[in-house]
């Protein structure tokens, strides 16, 4: 039985229709329970706020508390000595994404000292996996009739399929520091958020008639 083996390539994009912010929320005292109380206020001020906003939107991610340390010159020899204590905790923010929906959450961080990453993502990820897979059939059925064509052959029945490792690739995430996301929301300014694009693959066996 004489057969042939096509793979084929499909891709696939939409624009985001969700968006996720993480930041931290970061402290430094030289009372470790001091750092910790700190923390915790303005995690409960910023919980208080995105629950007006956004009800159980907000997430943590992370916490946890390390020695700060701090380059002091002593007699001309540049050392490390423990400063205090440094508490931080993480959050991430996944909200339905609309530019005013957006500007709202950023306008909450624009008095915190924090470092924040946008990603844009969609919600139905599995739809647009197989929005790509489906192409990438199609590809393959085309590439494999084109080949028939030009050997005189016709395509008979599928002996086998492989299926490939889909993948997703998000935008790029967007990284500010705590002067930026301050800038950012006072200014109002806008984002054009890039496209979430997924790609998959599988390869077809036919049979050659």
């Amino acid at each position: 039985m004489k057969t042939i083996s096509v793979r084929g390539t499909g891709r696939a994009s939409r624009l985001p229709d969700c968006v996720e912010l993480s930041f931290t929320v970061r402290r430094v005292n030289a009372d470790c329970a001091a750092a910790a109380t700190e923390v915790n206020e303005r995690a409960q001020a910023l919980t208080a706020e995105y629950n007006k906003l956004f009800p159980d939107a907000l997430r943590t991610t992370a916490y946890d508390v390390s020695v700060e340390y701090a380059n002091v010159n002593e007699n001309g020899v540049m050392r490390q000595k423990q400063v205090g204590y440094a508490c931080r905790q993480n959050f991430r923010l996944s909200i339905v994404y609309t530019k005013e929906r957006l500007s709202a959450a950023l306008a909450v961080l624009r008095d915190t000292e924090a470092e924040l990453s946008l990603r844009f993502t969609v919600k139905d990820i599995a739809a647009l996996r197989g929005q790509a897979l489906a192409a990438a059939c199609r590809d393959a059925e085309e590439k494999a009739r084109i080949i028939a064509d030009s050997c005189g052959c016709r395509l008979g029945q599928i002996v086998a399929v492989r299926y490939g490792t889909p993948e997703v690739f998000p935008a790029a995430p967007l990284r500010m520091n705590d002067r930026a996301v301050a800038a950012f929301a006072s200014a109002g300014a806008e984002i054009a958020a890039d496209e979430v694009r997924a790609e998959d693959c599988v390869e077809i066996e036919r049979e050659l008639l």
